[in-house]
């Protein structure tokens, strides 16, 4: 597996990939207007939550359960830190005045911006990822078998499942308001699984042929999907509703195979030119990407020469480039001053 400067380079091009999704998803309107761009981009979230769960594994599998803990611990806490300061700039922003019941509502609901329910249920996979690694690394041991992976595989959706019909956590948006997101679990361990199983697997992925069948799997997928045309999620609605968010079996589906077609295409890309450092840096800086993108969107917005300017192609470029770069250099600097001051 290539990997540069301790990174995984195939995994920072798919998250690259799954995080400017996002971000798209919220442009509509802005950038374009075509509904169909937006739904082609729904993958992304199941996207982002199965390289979130095979970086959960590779980062903790020569770990012990309390050195895992110990460091989910201080991710927590960060990542809560980050979350309240984030929250109080959208607060001020949207509101010009900051209260307690202001503060505490928003706080409570993950509602200052729209992603911000994605961390309902991210701080609650920092805490039973540990665990759900471990269960893996012991079913696809020595003593382990696919059998028992594909058993707790089910369980996970058994448990998913009856979390979307039972569990209700107060107001949050969508699959935030589900104990462990719901079927956004499903995606989540199926990223460790995949991470805990990848030697089983990745001689087969190098094969043309597979990686053909993978394409066209992908692109097909992602066509009936983007125009209606996947029945799954109809005959599905009793137990995973709509289908979107929390995924659905279409969502989910799409979101595995670009996964896999992504293992297989760029498994081995090593970057040693650098060509592909400024898709990975957006890859390797995703965090601030997701809280701020909203943020900085509004702001520039509210600029009447850039509000006045936004029919003009070369402007919804510039526009998106701004609204990514400016995350990025914004997270770059933040890990800096945290490398300052750790020294």
């Amino acid at each position: 597996m290539a990997r540069r400067s301790g990174r995984i380079v195939w995994v920072d091009l798919i998250r690259a990939i799954s995080i400017i999704c996002i971000c798209m998803i919220h442009m509509q309107g802005v950038v374009y207007q075509d509904g169909r761009i937006k739904a082609a981009c729904y993958f992304s979230v199941s996207l982002m939550l199965i390289i979130t769960g095979y970086v959960t594994y590779k980062s903790n599998e020569n770990r012990s359960l309390g050195e895992a803990y110990m460091h989910a611990f201080a991710r927590v806490l960060e990542i809560l830190v980050l979350y309240v300061l984030a929250s109080v700039l959208y607060i001020l922003y949207h509101e010009r005045q900051l209260t307690v019941g202001l503060f505490w509502k928003h706080i409570r609901d993950f509602s200052a911006s729209g992603p911000f329910y994605y961390f309902a249920f991210y701080l609650q996979y920092l805490l039973i990822g540990p665990l759900l690694v471990k269960l893996v690394k012991i079913c696809s041991g020595k003593n382990g078998s696919n059998w028992l992976n594909a058993m707790w595989f089910g369980l996970i959706v058994v448990i998913a499942t009856l979390c979307v019909q039972y569990s209700r956590l107060g107001n949050i948006f969508a699959g935030g308001n589900m104990l462990f997101g719901g079927t956004h679990l499903i995606m989540f361990y199926l990223g460790i699984l995949l991470a805990g199983t990848e030697s089983r697997f990745s001689k087969v992925l190098k094969h043309m042929l597979v990686r053909v069948l993978l394409t066209v799997l992908t692109v097909g997928w992602g066509y009936a999907y983007i125009n209606g045309y996947l029945p799954f999620d109809g005959w599905l609605e009793k137990l995973w509703y709509e289908g979107v968010n929390p995924p659905g079996l279409s969502l989910m589906v799409l979101a595995t195979l670009v996964m896999l077609t992504g293992m297989a295409w760029f498994r081995d890309v090593n970057n040693r030119t650098g060509l592909l450092s400024p898709i990975t840096w957006i890859g390797q800086n995703t965090l601030f990407i997701f809280m701020f993108h909203i943020l900085v969107m509004e702001i520039l917005l509210d600029r009447a020469w850039i509000e006045d300017r936004m029919g003009l192609w070369w402007m919804k470029v510039l526009f998106a480039v701004v609204v990514v770069a400016g995350c990025v250099l914004a997270e770059t600097a933040y890990k800096r001053l945290k490398g300052l001051i750790r020294r």
